[in-house]
């Protein structure tokens, strides 16, 4: 597929052979360094001492619920083993001026090693962390890796022009070193780094890059791999020595907003919620496909986000599990180079999120309008089989694949997958989100049977996922080997799902007071589900959007109540409310400041509230007073903003008639806001507001 090139990042710097076995198997008893330690470790991936299930500090350990025969490994050890097994084979590819790059994994593990090395050269304390914000590229698993090494954590930073969240992610983590692969990055460190005292360096992942910054703790890449070349090797092997199964690997931020004023969440995952996840996809992947295992080379490309587990998961660990090459795509893969890159890497599994999956449709839409008339007709006939083909052995399959289309079929169909790179895929994933029955009967039609599958924020991997032995379509399938579901006691569909299981992650960074987990060790999904027949999950979150009133008019929450906070700025949140009655009415949050102690929200107006106000004449600083006071700068924009987003409505039966201004702010700490997704709880806001919710439709 591509020709070996030699790697730009590996030529500039001779490397040091570093012993593998004895740095990584052997732990020096006297680095008993875990607190409460009661003895010595044999292994690095024998686990240190811990009294919960949950922590929240960046150096706790967790109890991992070990109760099948996988033991605990880090993730060293984890790429230890592909090396030790796959030493000369490829493992990563990057196109790097208009050429492929390579890296073997015995390259791979050389490039990891110094970069670890560098770290420590550069600052990074053990249990603190090392901040990513690259696309994705070969710099960006090494530094991941590199990090962990080194005895700290990796973070996924998505660099957001709002300062404060930035400033936040960075602080919470303890981030020692920034690796970043853009100028533009930089220029937002930079802004913030006289407020980060743990902060000690930067550095640019870009291969490309030749100029060097005036800032002399802003390295290049090349340079940075040098640095720990005059590092004792007894200093790496310490940090490996404090690592332990279940410590802290990473922390992702998965739900950054960029016009939001609320300060996300890190959720921190460990070593065993990565390497376990990784080698349970790998199972269920070769039960799909068994001839996976038996590859020459199994192939994936890396193009989606990785500040979300499973992302990183499928595609840093899953191919070190099967000694696979991955190859990276650009930056532009969804702006329309995907299928030029996936043409050149052919890959044996793809994974898409919902979004992704709705691309390719409508692309595939576009072509399939450009046909010839005969060409068009042969491949609709073709679809049309497929289609029957699959609802015909849906009926009545006993346990086999139910996606075996006859020769004309595979013959029209394989020249499209072959048109979109898929022509090797065995395995087509989509999650983030359920698919609609329409979209999955499209790729059905093609020969791309896409199996759905179920991930939250707080687990590090499926939850669930449907096999094409097993297959129900708009299912998520079911609960993965060891992992369980309970529901709400709620009647109907419609029910919130807790998970159990050994991908739980290890905790919610700094928020003591969110109480995520029960006393049985379930975690809140953050969708509503239920289980429908052979025990099939089916995911329900849709129904949550929609207001429905009396007359029957459906109304969709999010377009509008974000409508609403974009024309009128000093608004922070809005929730429609009406639900089985005559009209749709509004509540609304004014922003306010935020207690530095409690971090509750004060009736105190925000700042940029203020100075909003004093130019239209009021001087009012609470929310009391302009509810008290019926600020009439404030009533006329709030009626101005109303009769806008009317106006944006199809229906005259789903207009806003009328709305309130609250006395504060929703808070997570309330319970106004879901801690995971941070979305408005609405069932709670219902409830606590009912009595003004009433007034409105009385008076």
């Amino acid at each position: 597929m591509f020709k070996a090139q030699k790697s730009p990042v590996s030529a500039q710097a001779p490397r040091a052979q570093l012993d593998l076995p004895g740095s990584l198997r052997k732990v020096d008893s006297s680095a008993s360094i875990w607190s409460g330690s009661t003895g010595s470790r044999v292994s690095i991936d024998e686990q240190v001492p811990a009294v919960s299930h949950f922590v929240h500090q960046l150096e706790n350990a967790v109890n991992i619920r070990v109760e099948d025969d996988e033991e605990p490994v880090t993730v060293p050890s984890f790429l230890l083993r592909a090396v030790q097994l796959y030493n000369e084979r490829r493992a990563l590819a990057y196109k790097y001026d208009g050429k492929w790059e390579e890296w073997t994994y015995g390259q791979y593990y050389q490039e990891v090693v110094h970069a670890a090395e560098s770290f420590i050269m550069l600052g990074l304390n053990p249990h603190e962390s090392v901040g990513i914000a690259c696309s994705n590229s070969p710099m960006y698993f090494i530094s991941a890796l590199a990090a962990v090494f080194a005895g700290g954590i990796f973070v996924g930073i998505t660099c957001t022009n709002v300062k404060n969240i930035l400033l936040h992610m960075l602080r919470e983590c303890k981030v020692n070193i920034m690796v970043v692969d853009s100028h533009k990055n930089i220029n937002q460190i930079l802004d913030i780094w006289s407020d980060l005292p743990s902060l000690k360096a930067i550095v640019n992942a870009d291969v490309c890059a030749n100029l060097y910054h005036t800032n002399p703790r802003i390295y290049l890449w090349r340079d940075f791999l040098k640095l720990g070349l005059e590092l004792p090797s007894a200093k790496l092997s310490h940090r490996l020595n404090m690592l332990a199964p279940n410590r802290c690997c990473a922390v992702f931020y998965p739900f950054v907003n960029h016009d939001t004023t609320f300060l996300p969440n890190g959720v921190m995952v460990s070593h065993d919620n990565l390497t376990y996840m990784a080698q349970l996809l790998v199972r269920k992947f070769i039960s799909e496909y068994p001839d996976l295992d038996t590859l020459n080379e199994f192939r994936l490309m890396s193009y989606l986000s990785l500040n979300s587990p499973f992302a990183l998961i499928l595609e840093m660990l899953v191919p070190i599990s099967l000694g696979g090459l991955v190859s990276f795509a650009d930056q532009n893969a969804l702006k329309g180079t995907l299928a030029l890159t996936l043409r050149e890497v052919k890959p044996h599994v793809f994974c898409g999120t919902v979004f992704v999956w709705a691309l390719l449709q409508k692309r595939l839409f576009k072509r399939i309008r450009q046909m010839s008339c005969f060409r068009g007709q042969l491949l609709l006939l073709a679809r049309n089989k497929s289609l029957q083909s699959f609802y015909r052995r849906l009926v009545k399959s006993e346990g086999s694949s139910m996606f075996r289309p006859g020769k004309f079929v595979s013959y029209v169909t394989n020249k499209v997958k072959r048109k979109l790179g898929l022509s090797c895929c065995k395995l087509f994933l989509s999650y983030d989100g359920s698919l609609k029955v329409e979209t999955l009967e499209f790729f059905i039609s093609l020969g791309i049977p896409i199996i759905e599958l179920f991930t939250s924020t707080l687990l590090s991997g499926p939850h669930s996922m449907g096999g094409y032995c097993q297959y129900q379509m708009g299912s998520v399938g079911k609960e993965l080997n060891g992992f369980t579901s309970k529901f709400t006691e709620k009647k109907g569909k419609n029910r919130k799902m807790y998970a159990k299981g050994r991908h739980v992650c290890m905790g919610i960074l700094h928020q003591v007071n969110l109480h995520v987990m029960d006393h049985e060790g379930y975690v809140y999904t953050g969708i509503s589900a239920y289980k429908g027949r052979h025990d099939f999950l089916y995911t329900c979150s849709d129904l949550k959007e929609v207001l429905i009133l009396d007359n029957g008019c459906t109304v969709a929450y999010p377009p509008i109540e974000n409508l609403f906070k974009d024309t009128l700025p000093i608004v922070s949140h809005c929730m429609l409310v009406g639900h089985m009655r005559s009209f749709a009415a509004i509540l609304l949050t004014l922003k306010s400041e935020v207690c530095p102690t409690t971090y509750k929200p004060t009736k105190i107006l925000a700042r940029s509230v203020q100075i909003w106000l004093r130019q239209r004449g009021t001087n009012a600083t609470t929310v009391s007073e302009i509810i008290q006071k019926k600020s009439t700068s404030v009533y006329e924009a709030i009626e101005d903003a109303i009769i806008s987003v009317n106006k944006n409505l199809k229906h005259q039966s789903a207009w806003i008639l009328k709305w309130r201004v609250l006395p504060i702010e929703f808070s997570l700490l309330d319970g106004e806001l879901d801690p995971i997704t941070m979305e408005l709880r609405r069932d709670i806001i219902s409830k606590k507001y009912k009595d003004v919710i009433d007034g409105i439709y009385s008076s």
